[in-house]
């Protein structure tokens, strides 16, 4: 933890905690981990946890637990209250509590949102076929927040509480703080320096095995490893591959196609077309400045740009995938994703996964169990669509495979209901 310097505020932060200036400790906690989670990429894939500041945090939240005696869980029923800073139309994050909501449909859901002023119209629909209660928790100060929070935790008396927060989220990770009943903290930052990922009293959820099993030795809690999911709507049926081919990427976060890691995302995309890559459909937001300078790199390496298309924001990646029938999917790059390849399996649709060899551990990973066809440098693409050309059929009913085998939503309820020791 040293490592990231955040040791050179905690006496200036127990002295305000002493001193009861508890808003102006979380002001200063929430820019310190903004500045360690997002703004800091020398971190990304190589620090998890910001434990000290997990110890201030859950300081804070018994501190207001005591003061707020009335904000306690005395009588849980059959709710299932989730607290996240903000929600997205496209990528993992919220279609993860989408899955949670979908495996239990015998209980009520309510969503408590920290950092968000409306809701995008999309989710707005899928929020109402799913029928969650969403609640935008308004109010300028950081405790006024936390207050309101518990405050609604004890109006609505949920069976257990789920810790959607983003890494530096202060309000949450100290609102969650003093219930008896289970608060499940899910670690879907798993490749940066998060809040709440070493609290004893939380009940730590990981997707990837990788993180799940670097967490077992080093965050001093005992995680748990619930496989991400997705909705079965079928294998798409694929056309025969063609010499031109057509891809599919996408992610919620458009900074995860930012940066070099050996190669960068423009580079990826120009070597994919100078071996037959006849169109590529980004799936996601990307801002148009961002769209625009990949555009023009990919044009000074000599390739037509208008062959990257910019679909925007989507309300199912699988009704896309059905839809368009590409030859294959391919991961984000640098950052990888995960939800979205378990989508992608399940449309039983051809993987590529660019994983440089210098990549970190928790970024280089495999959810397809080797269904996926995989490059280390661009030198390899060529033999990468060969393959797609040749053994497409083969591909799409691997990818099927895996996704039947390892990633059904019944399995995603199960782990749940293990977890919570919950009655089928």
């Amino acid at each position: 933890m040293a490592n990231l310097g955040t040791q050179i505020f905690h006496a200036e932060w127990n002295e305000l905690l002493k001193a009861g200036k508890i808003e102006e400790l979380l002001a200063h906690m929430w820019k310190v981990a903004l500045h360690c989670s997002i703004y800091s990429p020398q971190y990304r894939g190589s620090y998890l946890y910001l434990r000290e500041m997990d110890l201030f945090l859950h300081a804070v939240g018994q501190l207001l637990s005591r003061a707020l005696p009335n904000t306690q869980i005395t009588d849980p029923g059959d709710l299932f209250l989730y607290a996240a800073t903000a929600i997205y139309e496209v990528g993992g994050h919220t279609r993860v509590l989408e899955d949670v909501v979908k495996s239990f449909p015998e209980y009520q859901h309510v969503l408590l949102l920290t950092d968000m002023k409306t809701i995008p119209d999309l989710l707005v629909e899928r929020f109402r076929e799913l029928n969650i209660t969403v609640i935008i928790v308004e109010g300028g100060s950081y405790i006024n927040k936390i207050v309101q929070l518990k405050n609604l935790i004890a109006k609505y008396q949920p069976k257990c509480l789920f810790n959607f927060a983003h890494p530096y989220d202060v309000i949450v990770n100290s609102a969650l703080t003093g219930y008896q009943v289970p608060v499940l903290f899910d670690h879907f930052a798993n490749n940066l320096p998060c809040l709440g990922a070493t609290r004893a009293d939380f009940l730590h959820i990981d997707h990837s095995e990788t993180c799940f099993h670097y967490c077992q030795k080093n965050s001093g809690v005992t995680p748990h490893w619930i496989r991400l999911t997705a909705e079965d709507h079928g294998a798409a049926l694929l056309p025969a591959a063609a010499e031109a081919l057509t891809c599919v990427t996408c992610a919620g976060d458009p900074s995860k196609y930012v940066g070099v890691v050996e190669f960068s995302y423009p580079q990826l995309l120009a070597a994919l077309f100078k071996a037959g890559v006849s169109l590529c459909y980004h799936v996601g937001p990307l801002p148009e400045h961002v769209r625009d300078s990949f555009k023009n790199k990919i044009a000074a390496l000599g390739e037509d740009p208008d062959k990257f298309q910019a679909v925007g924001p989507v309300a199912s990646l699988n009704e896309l995938l059905h839809r368009l029938k590409p030859d294959f999917y391919f991961d984000s790059h640098p950052v990888t994703g995960g939800k979205t390849i378990i989508e992608a399996l399940s449309a039983g649709i051809p993987i590529l996964l660019p994983r440089p060899r210098t990549g970190s551990q928790f970024l280089n990973r495999d959810l397809t169990f080797g269904a996926a066809i995989t490059i280390h440098d661009l030198q390899d693409i060529d033999a990468a669509l060969s393959r797609f050309r040749k053994e497409k059929d083969i591909l799409a009913r691997a990818s099927r495979q895996i996704y039947e085998r390892y990633y059904s939503l019944q399995m995603l309820r199960n782990e749940y209901l293990s977890i919570l020791g919950l009655a089928s």
